[in-house]
């Protein structure tokens, strides 16, 4: 960028740059423990990009319990939902498949297993066991926000929602899942020290 005078009019050209598209980018920031209770300075971003290029950036929060919540964007506003509750609302898994896929076969991590079994032990207080009790309940939250008939049901609604405003780069709910589990999986290898915070000023991203 630079300064111009061009036919005697003074012109400013800035290069705005933007996150690396459709990459989980590991973040830590202060002002991340201002979110809420027991949040913590670590994330993982994620900046979504559509098939018309234009994009959404969801960010998966680390909680000091062990827990996890991704933050979208609806109309310029912020939400928070537990990581477990969008999971179960995008694939029909169990507790224990949720367990075994993110902890992938690493049974001597007795650090991440340990933050596995809390974050499941947290989502019970959701009395979320099913994909269409998860999906009911995110379309019960957001229906007001969505602005989609009053026809539709909640579980619908859900779905909207999902496909609308998470992980957009991806269509499939399946595809969906499998993000968030690599988002979920960076995030707990960030706390516990495997991988550093990457560089937002460096131009791989």
């Amino acid at each position: 960028g630079g300064y111009f005078i061009v036919n005697g009019i003074e012109r400013v050209i800035r290069l705005l740059q933007v996150p690396r598209r459709n990459y989980a980018t590991a973040i830590l920031r202060p002002s991340f423990r201002n979110r809420g209770a027991n949040y913590s300075d670590k994330g993982i971003a994620m900046r979504c990009a559509r098939p018309d290029q234009s994009t959404q950036t969801v960010v998966l929060h680390y909680l000091t319990t062990g827990s996890a919540t991704l933050r979208f964007t609806i109309r310029k506003q912020e939400f928070l939902v537990p990581m477990l509750v969008i999971l179960k609302s995008l694939c029909p898994c169990t507790d224990r498949e949720i367990y075994e896929r993110l902890l992938q076969g690493d049974n001597q991590n007795m650090f991440l297993s340990a933050r596995l079994e809390l974050l499941l032990q947290d989502s019970r207080q959701w009395g979320v066991h099913t994909q269409g009790e998860a999906l009911t309940f995110l379309g019960k939250r957001f229906r007001t926000v969505s602005s989609l008939p009053e026809r539709m049901s909640d579980e619908l609604v859900g779905m909207e929602i999902l496909r609308r405003h998470v992980l957009v780069h991806v269509d499939q709910p399946a595809d969906k899942f499998e993000a968030l589990l690599h988002m979920a999986r960076k995030l707990y290898a960030f706390v516990q020290g495997r991988c550093r915070a990457d560089n937002a000023d460096a131009l791989a991203n």
